[in-house]
């Protein structure tokens, strides 16, 4: 048993260890909140919607709807289509993002030598980002992301 002596002297060395063990955390997640947060998206980026994180969205970006498409979507594709508008920007403004934005994230095959209408490929997946005209658009830029999933891989045609 410590007498009253060795408790005492316990005591500071206590207070050092709990001290040491707060400060650390504290610095852990600093280092956290600058390193790992930027890298997950649903912290860094708008409403997604299910919207893959590899896939760049402006910060300005307010989810509109999901768009349904006619049309026969081929045996082994899957295809997501998310409308968005974008704020306070320009259509060639949205299209600069997406050009260097799409390479940075993984992306190749990029083609945007239409004012409206980006493409790029990942993996088996196809991205389309179709910007509408600002006059159809009440001045505001309204953009169409189409996410495509191949089961049996990009066909050759795309790229």
């Amino acid at each position: 048993m410590l007498d009253s002596s060795a408790r005492s002297r316990s005591r500071p060395r206590f207070r050092r260890i709990a001290l040491f063990i707060l400060l650390n955390s504290a610095l852990l997640g600093s280092l956290m909140a600058v390193v790992v947060l930027p890298r997950v998206c649903f912290y860094t980026e708008p409403e997604r919607h299910g919207l893959a994180c590899d896939i760049p969205l402006p910060l300005t970006a307010v989810f509109e709807r999901v768009v349904e498409i006619n049309g026969e979507i081929p045996p082994g594709v899957e295809t997501q289509n998310l409308q968005f508008h974008v704020r306070d920007t320009t259509n060639d403004e949205v299209r600069a993002f997406y050009v260097k934005e799409l390479p940075e994230r993984g992306w190749t095959c990029i083609k945007a030598d239409d004012a409206y209408i980006m493409s790029a490929v990942k993996g088996s997946r196809d991205i389309g980002v179709v910007l509408s005209p600002p006059a159809e658009a009440g001045g505001r830029v309204v953009m169409l992301i189409t996410l495509s999933t191949f089961a049996q891989g990009i066909p050759a045609s795309i790229c």
